[in-house]
């Protein structure tokens, strides 16, 4: 989620708080503590504020909203800002009272009255080099401002403008082609471009950031008042080449800005490759949308500073003698229309013995002739810090500079037959002036005769150009495309050595430079192969160490996964066993469970035999009784104790329920209607009996068959004084017979039986009972050690679960390894195709080396020989 742009003043949709754009107030306010140059102009002539109050361009754009910035900012009287913005191209001629000045205050009023369209100055670009000496300059830079015409500029654009001009820009980077292709990357937040709605992405911008190739949201006041920042941060975008060389900002303070920055002072090359590019758009763009432009002021910018050219053009150069001078510095670069400014680093601050050679001019002047001047004034300030290095002052060094530089006065026949002594400065005129400037300070009063030898001098040089003996013998060592250079460098290094009243020692010194030149260059060439060799053998080495460290890492790599692969084994296994545990555990539970389940059930059967015991033991308790009845003898008054009568009427009733089968039924629990009595043998009768009672008893029905029907009768009341008994009264019953006896003799034997069984049945029991206290015994330690097993189960789900991050993490740590490891390889391919392309540099510039060395051998002889001949000559 973005930020709320729309809610930061000056960022949003409406301007920034302060004086109003749309229209500017009837009386112009106060501006004694305002200081800029809009200020002082209205301050000196009010009445410009009351003539252009209410004007308002074509497009739109107001008095007001031009000057916004300078009423919000009141300035510092010592760094006065201009105070003012062009809103759209049509600002510069409406409101010309007031910008008029403007520009006349940064450019001058001269520059103001003639048109930037008939511009002095070259049109081409300049052979020489801003690098006659190595290791002074580090990079060039070209920028250039356009803006597109019929659109208002960024301070004044509505939203729908900043889109078109994205749109068109875009549409025209699209047809680039070759080394200028690239790609487009809108600002964070921004949605006006379809392909990348939101803008670029995170890593985009940090790789644009760290590159210092991005822009940021406009922070100072001047900016936010002037417009610049409204609508942020739509349709705002950059875009960078694929050699990245030069990067172009849409919708910054104007619809384009342009850079094209490299190392070196290659300032021609960032030139062209800038102005290839802006032929490119133009064409894109069409005749309907060209770059806003006019005759009498060149390119329009927002800024009345950066119109004209609206190009700066800058080296970067380390002269640590030269910086101090300020005073000198000044001097020397004002006519030249130079700036020599201190170098700052990306976060402002100053670089230690660093300047920056930039164009002054703007207006009235030709982008070629902006970009000769940077490249010729970075050269001269190079030799100058060379002459400081070996003990001349900044003013004389600059001097020496100076006078070498300026052209040779010739008469006209000479400029007829093509004789132009341009500008010098390679290798020879560098090593002659340092010989000269080594020398000077030693060397004793010149010869009185010494002008007189210079003028000979000249005089044989201009007679062998015009015979062409010096050209044929330039021609015999170089081509015709170098001819001029090399004889404006010829001219310039003897012109040096004659002005300097020392060329006889300037030329000794100068064999000697050549031959301490030529032990140099061999020891260069053998370090190189040396080089050559320690690379190749250091790359070997960096090969085989990364061979090894990718098979080392492969081991470890190998033993890591074996480790995890045995430890995952014993963790599978301990998992098993503990798997196999927790059934046998199930099991036993369940077999113990079965085994609780019987022993109710026995315990059940137990509850039963016991009721049958004490059944038993009561129709024993009768039985006894009866028979101790039994044995006593009848009363003498003839009548039989009740017990005996009880027996007696007892083994009747069996033997009637015996013959009519009611006992049985009663037995087995039928409940069917009592059927004719039957006759049966009473060996079978008996068998049948014995077994209907074994059976009852053991099921207790034969208890509750004896309860129901034999109960005990209450024995009738004898009266006070009877007479005699009567047979109403009491009623003997019949003897039992035979059968009954032996039915009950079965049922007693039954009974015995019962208990013999019922007794191993309480042993079996007990015994049974003894195993179940065992088996809870066990089952309880089964349950202790189940519940270990599943707490350790917990504990091992926890450590595999730990197991797994971990391993997940070293699968992350090991890919995030391989990632450093593929970049690790391509940054050293990258350094090696470095190291390989510095090599073939290398080469290329010892080939060099060798080729100037040649060169300068040859014009030291050529010199050292038209010298012996004009002194031949003249004497």
């Amino acid at each position: 989620m973005g930020l709320p742009w729309a809610d930061l003043p000056g960022l949003g949709d409406e301007e920034y708080p302060g004086f109003p754009a749309d229209q500017a107030p009837e009386e112009m306010p106060d501006l004694l503590g305002h200081h800029n140059v809009m200020a002082d102009v209205l301050k000196e002539n009010p009445g410009v504020y009351k003539s252009l109050r209410t004007k308002q361009t074509r497009l739109g754009v107001t008095f007001a909203k031009c000057i916004k910035t300078g009423m919000d900012n009141r300035g510092h009287p010592m760094i006065k800002s201009l105070g003012a913005v062009a809103g759209d191209a049509e600002c510069f001629d409406t409101f010309a009272p007031l910008f008029d000045k403007l520009v006349s205050n940064r450019h001058g009023d001269d520059r103001l009255q003639r048109p930037h369209s008939q511009s002095v100055g070259s049109r081409s670009l300049t052979t020489h080099s801003a690098e006659p000496l190595a290791g002074y300059v580090l990079s060039s830079q070209i920028r250039l401002s356009r803006n597109i015409q019929g659109l208002r500029f960024p301070p004044a654009a509505s939203r729908e403008e900043l889109s078109e001009a994205e749109r068109l820009l875009v549409q025209a980077f699209m047809t680039l082609d070759d080394d200028m292709k690239g790609e487009y990357f809108p600002l964070v937040g921004s949605q006006s471009y379809l392909p990348k709605p939101g803008g670029m992405s995170e890593q985009e911008e940090k790789a644009l950031r760290d590159a210092g190739f991005l822009f940021y949201l406009p922070d100072s006041t001047a900016i936010l008042s002037s417009g610049s920042g409204r609508h942020w941060p739509r349709a705002r975008g950059i875009f960078v080449n694929k050699a990245r060389t030069m990067i172009a900002w849409v919708n910054e303070e104007d619809h384009l800005r342009l850079s094209s920055l490299r190392p070196g002072g290659d300032l021609q090359t960032g030139y062209r490759e800038v102005a290839s590019v802006l032929d490119a758009i133009s064409k894109s763009l069409g005749s309907s949308n060209g770059f806003a432009t006019s005759d009498r002021l060149g390119f329009l910018s927002t800024s009345p500073v950066n119109i004209g050219t609206a190009m700066k053009a800058s080296i970067l150069g380390k002269l640590p003698l030269l910086k101090p001078m300020q005073e000198e510095l000044n001097a020397w670069a004002k006519p030249r229309g130079l700036l020599v400014r201190n170098a700052v680093d990306e976060n402002g601050l100053r670089l230690a013995g660093h300047v920056e050679v930039t164009n002054r001019d703007r207006l009235g002047v030709t982008e070629e002739d902006s970009v000769n001047r940077v490249v010729e004034g970075m050269a001269e300030l190079v030799l100058a810090e060379r002459l400081m290095e070996q003990g001349m002052s900044a003013k004389e060094a600059l001097a020496s500079v100076e006078s070498a530089s300026d052209e040779l006065i010739l008469d006209e026949d000479d400029e007829e037959h093509g004789v132009h002594w341009g500008h010098a400065g390679d290798h020879l005129g560098a090593m002659i002036c340092s010989a000269v400037a080594g020398t000077a300070h030693s060397t004793p009063a010149a010869d009185k005769s010494l002008p007189a030898v210079r003028e000979r001098l000249g005089a044989s040089l201009i007679d062998a150009a015009k015979t062409g003996n010096l050209v044929a013998a330039l021609e015999s060592e170089h081509n015709k495309e170098r001819l001029d250079q090399i004889r404006q460098r010829v001219a310039r290094s003897l012109l040096v050595a004659s002005m300097s009243q020392g060329l006889d020692l300037a030329m000794e010194k100068l064999l000697q430079d050549r031959r301490l030149e030529e032990q140099r260059a061999a020891t260069r060439i053998q370090a190189i192969h040396r080089g050559k060799a320690e690379r190749a053998a250091v790359v070997k080495q960096k090969e085989e160490e990364s061979a090894a460290a990718l098979r080392i890492q492969a081991i470890q790599r190998g033993k890591n996964e074996r480790r995890l692969v045995e430890k995952q084994r014993k963790e599978e296994s301990a998992a098993a066993v503990r798997i196999q545990a927790i059934q046998r555990g199930k099991q036993q539970r369940r077999q113990v469970e079965q085994q609780k389940k019987e022993e109710t059930e026995a315990a059940s059967k137990t509850e039963a035999v016991q009721k049958g015991k004490a059944a038993r033991r009561d129709v024993a308790a009768k039985k006894a009784a009866a028979a101790e009845s039994e044995a006593k003898p009848e009363r003498d008054d003839g009548s039989l104790p009740e017990i005996e009568k009880l027996r007696q009427q007892l083994a009747v009733e069996l033997e009637a329920s015996l013959q009519n089968g009611s006992l049985e039924r009663a037995l087995s629990g039928l409940k069917e209607q009592p059927q004719a009595p039957q006759a049966e043998e009473p060996d079978a009768c008996l068998l049948r009996i014995g077994r209907a009672l074994e059976a009852a008893l053991e099921d207790g029905r034969l208890e509750s068959a004896l309860s129901d029907q034999f109960k005990v009768p209450d024995l009738p009341q004898q009266p006070q004084a009877p007479s005699a008994p009567t047979a109403e009264v009491f009623k003997v019953p019949t003897p039992p017979s035979d059968m009954a006896l032996r039915g009950a003799a079965a049922v007693m034997k039954a009974l015995s039986n019962l208990d013999r069984k019922i007794g191993t049945l309480q042993a079996a029991i007990q015994e049974a009972e003894c195993k179940i206290m065992e088996r809870s015994s066990e089952v309880g330690m089964l349950e202790v050690e189940l519940e270990k097993a599943q707490s350790d189960i917990r504990c091992l789900d926890g450590e595999m679960q730990e197991q797994m991050k971990m391993v997940h993490a070293e699968d992350l740590r090991t890919l995030q390894l391989q990632d450093v490891h593929r970049k690790l390889i391509d940054d050293f391919d990258n350094e090696t195709m470095k190291t390989r392309h510095a090599m073939l540099n290398m080469d290329a510039n010892l080939w060099s080396a060798r080729s100037e060395l040649s060169t300068a051998s040859t014009f030291a002889d050529l010199s050292s020989t038209a010298l012996t001949s004009s002194l031949y000559v003249s004497n």
